[in-house]
Formats: structure tokens, sequence, C-alpha cells
């Protein structure tokens, strides 16, 4: 108790949805690719009642887990991690600067001029 399963599973389409509506893709493939990725966290959670695995009870907690930390890691990107990342010109393109940078923080820790 609880599933790990659904916790897992809804925490990634939880953070991959909420990242979806952030980005500049078009509304209805934003919109589409969240139902997927709903769906399919869904028929996992589902699965585990269904194969006997788990009670309804223990996937609802699961799920109530992953939700939370979904979008507990989604605000944290966001307010945190995004403008640390910006600040250090990662534009998503990894030439030999970003690397080294991406090294030294591995290393080294988090510093930021």
């Amino acid at each position: 108790m609880p599933s790990s399963h659904s916790s897992i599973t809804i925490y990634f389409a939880t953070f991959i949805s909420l990242q979806l509506f952030s980005s500049s893709l078009p509304y209805f493939t934003r919109l589409l690719l969240s139902i997927i990725i709903s769906i399919t966290a869904l028929s996992v959670v589902w699965s585990r009642v269904k194969l006997g695995h788990h009670t309804k009870s223990q996937v609802i907690a699961g799920a109530i887990i992953g939700f939370s930390f979904g979008l507990i890691w989604d605000i944290w990107w966001w307010k945190e991690w995004n403008s640390r990342l910006i600040k250090l010109r990662l534009d998503g393109k990894l030439g030999w600067n970003e690397i080294t940078i991406l090294i030294n923080f591995i290393n080294n820790g988090l510093v930021i001029n």
C-alpha cells in the first residue's frame, strides 16, 4: 500500500501533461497528447486492480500520491530549475560549453555567477 505502479505512472502523466500545456505546441496537439498519456496511465492503474495485484483503495492512494508529486515537481520546475537553466544559458543546444557546464554541475554542484 499504496501502488507504486500507480504512483509512478500518474506522476509522469501529470508532469508531462502539465509540461505539454506550458509548451508552444498547437492547442489541439497538446490536448490530444495529454489525452493519450492519461488514457495510457489510467490503463496501467486499472490493470493493477484487474490483475489482482492491488485493491482499488491502493491504486487510488498511489494515484493521489503520483498526482501530488507531479504537480509539486511541475511547480518546482518552473519556479526553481527553469530559471537556473536559463541563467546557465542552456538553450537546448548541447554544445561543448553546455556539456562542460553540466559536468561541472554534476561534479561541484550548481554555481551561478
